[in-house]
């Protein structure tokens, strides 16, 4: 790098003034310049260049991506500038379809190349593995993502994992009238065992107290394990953790609890064995795994069931829908038709996707794997970073309207005036399950889980706060890796059965494949 003479002179004379300071900042910006292609996105936050946006985003945590001053001032893509590398943010919805579609140049396979070295701490042997042909449709990270998509996509896996996953919450139903539970806590161990259960099968775990004693340390600690700057110190409580879980998740491999499992874990290990992982890896994988399965389902879970609970007309509204399309009565049990709450229930499928709309804060991120040029505007160089937030979208005024930070539970009903179809909104806006190829793969799953616990909830019990009244909790202290809104304090519900309650009697209803022409569900007290 050739420092221009006009540069020197005024960095000399700083010097020469005593501003050491201001030579050094002089320095940044010029390094700055001189580092920078003119066709890259506008940098910001460069007062201080390298340090001013490590300040806010410090400062700010998640709300920088949103409330930030470049963001109203609608940049389509910009430029964060750090000492070793280049974040590019995509803000415009006519980019994000754009750069989901550079699919060869931008990727999330070295990330979780890079993921599972820091995050999952696998052996030597196993990181080989996983960085062999990274970015090919035979690698190992193509592979895993196309088992995992095949068994969470719609069809009799995913059906058996939701009969089994609804099946845990009935039992939990029963041993749940009249409790009083701080709602967080009640709905994290409810939604963490649907889950597990379902997936792992009867060797489950988290069915071990030092599981789930271990869980909450893992869970919280994910920032620092990603980072990985002086783990001994900065990430000794969830390193920790993690190799607890590990060893319980060797033991369940050990012991053949795969053997017993969902075809999902089933087909994992199949694809690990075939690829050559060692044992004690494939449990690192999928402890790892374990994060996307329930970290994110229980926040929107509680989310979800909030807003309906504190508000008396939405909740009420939602009952009344329920009952009426999606609940059928034989003799003295009631069965409760899934794909009738999705696709007839358009009150309580509209609060489900505004609560993914206000509370979802996930980034979507991706690797510059080579040189790239985006909508023949912006160059993209190799090496860097690209962010998609989802805080962006969801927060865009001109998509949303003016209430953008309300919480609007009739935002998504169909438009009356337009004959019953949708409100004409850019589908790129909403993000709750992220989009392009990182779109969630068990997205069916959580929605199903996430639907049937709060529709069971609210037709089997009456969730007061022991407060008197319902305060929205706190979700100021947002950290850096969760993909939703979590709450700071836990309020404390009584649940109270609704009259005319008892016990189920029968077996679960199955979960079949519509084109067979029995009704999904579920049945519940009535």
């Amino acid at each position: 790098m050739v420092i221009p003479p006009s540069y020197a002179a005024t960095l000399l004379a700083a010097f020469e003034n005593g501003g050491c300071i201001t030579a050094l900042v002089f320095l940044l910006h010029m390094l700055l310049r001189l580092t920078k292609d003119a066709r890259e996105p506008p940098p910001v936050d460069i007062e201080v260049p390298f340090v001013s946006v490590l300040a806010r985003i410090g400062w700010r945590g998640l709300s920088y991506w949103d409330k930030h001053a470049y963001v109203r001032s609608h940049l389509p893509m910009f430029t964060i500038r750090l000492p070793y590398f280049r974040i590019y943010v995509v803000n415009s919805t006519k980019l994000i379809p754009i750069v989901q579609r550079h699919v060869d140049t931008i990727s999330f396979s070295p990330i979780m190349v890079e993921m599972s070295a820091r995050f999952m701490a696998v052996s030597n042997k196993t990181s080989e593995i996983i960085r062999r042909d990274p970015m090919d449709d035979h690698g190992f990270v193509a592979g895993m993502s196309q088992t995992t998509h095949v068994d969470l996509s719609p069809g009799q896996s995913l059906d058996s994992l939701n009969e089994e996953s609804v099946r845990t919450l009935l039992d939990a139903l029963e041993r749940s009238a009249s409790a009083v539970v701080n709602m967080r806590e009640w709905i994290d161990k409810e939604i963490t065992m649907a889950t597990t259960e379902a997936i792992y099968g009867p060797l489950n775990p988290f069915r071990d107290p030092a599981v789930i004693s271990a869980w909450p340390d893992y869970e919280n600690g994910l920032a620092p394990l990603l980072l990985n700057v002086l783990p001994a110190i900065t990430a000794r409580r969830p390193a920790k953790a993690r190799e607890a879980l590990v060893r319980a998740y060797q033991r369940y491999y050990a012991q053949g609890g795969h053997l017993q499992a969902s075809p999902f874990i089933q087909h994992r290990y199949e694809f690990y064995f075939q690829c050559g992982v060692p044992l004690e890896d494939v449990a690192r994988i999928e402890v790892g795994a374990a994060v996307g399965l329930i970290s994110n389902t229980k926040p929107a879970t509680f989310w979800f069931l909030y807003h309906i609970c504190s508000d008396e007309l939405l909740l009420n509204a939602c009952r009344q829908e329920l009952i009426s399309n999606a609940v059928h009565t034989h003799e003295h049990t009631r069965a409760l038709d899934m794909t009738r709450v999705k696709g007839s229930c358009p009150v309580l499928f509209s609060a489900f996707k505004e609560t993914f709309r206000c509370h979802g804060v996930g980034i979507a991120i991706r690797q510059v794997v080579e040189d790239d040029v985006v909508d023949n505007t912006y160059l993209l160089k190799r090496g860097s970073y690209l962010l998609i937030p989802a805080q962006v979208q969801h927060r865009q005024r001109s998509i949303w309207g003016e209430n953008v930070d309300e919480f609007d539970h009739t935002r998504f009903l169909p438009d009356e005036s337009n004959r019953g179809h949708k409100r004409r909104r850019n589908p790129v806006a909403f993000r709750g399950f992220g989009g392009g190829a990182t779109l969630c793969p068990g997205r069916h799953f959580a929605a199903t889980e996430v639907l049937a616990f709060v529709a069971l909830e609210i037709l089997r019990f009456d969730i007061r706060p022991r407060s008197g009244r319902w305060v929205k909790p706190s979700a100021a202290n947002i950290r850096p890796d969760t993909m939703f809104h979590r709450l700071d304090h836990d309020p404390t519900v009584t649940l109270i059965p609704r009259g005319g309650q008892h016990r189920v009697e029968g077996n679960v209803l199955g979960f079949r494949r519509a084109d067979e022409g029995i009704r999904r569900g579920w049945q519940y007290c009535s």
